[in-house]
């Protein structure tokens, strides 16, 4: 937000059964914390899985006002181990994005990574 004040920010995630909020809420509140207008952010609260995050984001994009005639620059955050596959998924839903990596503490590393390359496996054999 600081490279770019006018970007519009979509927070996308649901809330599963041993969570006392939704990981669109938690992200919202951390995004206002730490200074951004609340009005920037769209919420999604309906996903259950980063492909869900994907399809109904790019309905919220698909809505936004466009400038000119070009499709907004769409920049996704995830987890680090995660980006590759969150990327192939977006370009499966005619999403055209880059990523931004965030990292995370190095003894989550090999359960996360384990279980990433299993969801690489099915996401290769399905949808």
């Amino acid at each position: 937000m600081k490279q770019n004040p006018d970007a519009t920010i979509i927070v996308s995630g649901g809330q599963r059964i041993d969570e006392t909020i939704s990981e669109t809420l938690a992200m919202e509140r951390y995004l206002i914390a730490n200074g951004i207008d609340k009005a920037k952010i769209y919420r999604e609260e309906a996903s259950t899985d980063t492909y869900e995050n994907f399809e109904f984001s790019k309905r919220i994009i698909d809505s936004l006002p466009k400038g000119f005639t070009r499709q907004p620059a769409v920049v996704y955050i995830t987890n680090d181990f995660h980006s590759y596959r969150a990327g192939k998924i977006a370009k499966r839903q005619d999403i055209e994005a880059s990523s931004y990596s965030s990292s995370f503490p190095y003894y989550m590393h090999p359960p996360t990574y384990l279980r990433e390359v299993l969801a690489i496996f099915k996401f290769w054999i399905s949808r």
